[in-house]
C-alpha cells in the first residue's frame, strides 16, 4: 500500500528559501499581513518592490511620493516580466 504524504508538487518552478526574522520584525510583519490581507509571499514581494523603487528614486534625486513610488514599482514589474520572456 502506497500513501502520499505532504503537499503536492507544484507544476511551476520555484526557488525555495528559508529565512529567519527577528521576533519583533516578524510580529510587525504578521500585523502588516493581517491589515493588508496579504499572504506572506505577497507581502514579501510588495516590500521588496517598494524598497527597490524607493532606492531607485533616491538615486535619481526624485521626490518620494506615493504616486512616484507606485509608478517606479510598475516599471520594475515590467522589467522583471520582460526578463522572464
Amino acid at each position: 500500500m502506497v500513501k502520499l504524504v505532504g503537499r503536492p508538487r507544484r507544476e511551476r518552478p520555484i526557488d525555495r528559501v528559508n529565512y529567519k526574522l527577528d521576533s519583533g520584525i516578524r510580529c510587525m510583519f504578521k500585523d502588516f499581513i493581517q491589515v493588508k490581507r496579504f499572504t506572506e509571499g505577497m507581502a514579501v514581494e510588495k516590500a521588496m518592490l517598494q524598497m527597490m523603487s524607493v532606492d531607485r528614486l533616491i538615486n535619481k534625486n526624485q521626490e518620494l511620493t506615493y504616486q512616484s513610488i507606485e509608478q517606479e514599482i510598475e516599471r520594475i514589474w515590467i522589467e522583471l516580466n520582460q526578463d522572464e520572456e
